[in-house]
């Protein structure tokens, strides 16, 4: 089974955290994406948010 990943503004929506916020998270360490794909982009799982 493949868990959804989730785009940044899929989770700042869901959160109603900004995504300028999340990048500065991602950076910081606080919430890290489970990886970026081939356009960079950073995807969520739900396992992510879940630590947060």
């Amino acid at each position: 089974m493949n868990p959804k990943k989730m785009m940044i503004h899929e989770v700042a929506k869901l959160t109603g955290i900004t995504i300028r916020a999340l990048h500065y998270y991602d950076v910081i360490g606080l919430l890290e994406p489970t990886k970026a794909d081939k356009t960079k982009y950073r995807l969520y799982s739900e396992n992510d948010l879940e630590k947060f």
